[in-house]
């Protein structure tokens, strides 16, 4: 599955990017920020990739302008509580102090929640690590635990829209972004039951959804981040 919005392109993780991202997992300036710190082999990421390939576990390669620049995920996806727990890292080292990491965060968090129609996600960070909270910060989560070694945090969707409302304009210009999101479908996606269920949230949220006649698997979402 590819998620396209102006400049962004979300890339589901797969056996084509899977190599990528450990490389970038097993990057110093990756895992000093991590809460589990040790090196990845390539066996235990596809076993890791093996637990991931469904439903309930949305993980993605962020690319700008066709560059991919950072991974963000959705896991352990509660459909019926419309609860998940959410994470990013940026990969490519160009991106660290830009703002395009910021502005694909908003993109794929406003689109999950108020697309998909979660109403809750939850998120853990090192508490040293202050880029993290700073920016879970901006999003509208709070702190729900705090230990002193690694903060809980909690984001309602009222929170992120009353947050975000005053960015999404700027985000809307910066990330080339027309109101409409592309969505590219592959057989893998069809057989874990991925399609069906983006379909059946898209429609629940009364979000127009249409599939390209000419391109089997590719549908078009019009969905303002703008009213």
């Amino acid at each position: 599955m590819i998620f396209k919005a102006g400049y962004f392109s979300f890339h589901i993780v797969n056996q084509d990017n899977l190599e990528l991202l450990r490389q970038w997992r097993n990057s110093e300036f990756v895992r000093s920020k991590m809460i589990h710190r040790d090196t990845i082999t390539k066996e235990e990421q596809l076993k890791w990739y093996q637990s991931i390939n469904n439903i309930n576990n949305l993980y993605y390669v962020a690319h700008f302008k066709n560059e991919p620049f950072a991974m963000v995920n959705f896991k352990n996806i509660q459909w019926e509580q419309h609860t998940a727990e959410a994470g990013v890292f940026v990969g490519n080292e160009t991106y660290l102090s830009t703002e395009t990491p910021a502005l694909g965060g908003l993109l794929l968090s406003f689109f999950t929640l108020n697309a998909l129609g979660f109403i809750k996600l939850t998120s853990k960070t090192l508490a040293e690590n202050l880029t993290a909270s700073s920016y879970n910060s901006s999003l509208g989560y709070t702190i729900s635990e705090n230990d002193g070694t690694i903060i809980h945090w909690n984001l309602l969707r009222d929170n992120f829209n009353k947050k975000s409302i005053k960015l999404m304009k700027a985000v809307k210009v910066l990330s080339g972004f027309d109101d409409h999101w592309k969505m590219e479908m592959n057989e893998n996606d069809f057989q874990i039951g991925l399609v069906e269920r983006l379909q059946q949230r898209l429609k629940s949220n009364n979000v127009s959804c249409f599939e390209n006649k000419n391109k089997a698997g590719h549908f078009d979402i019009h969905f303002p981040i703008v009213k």
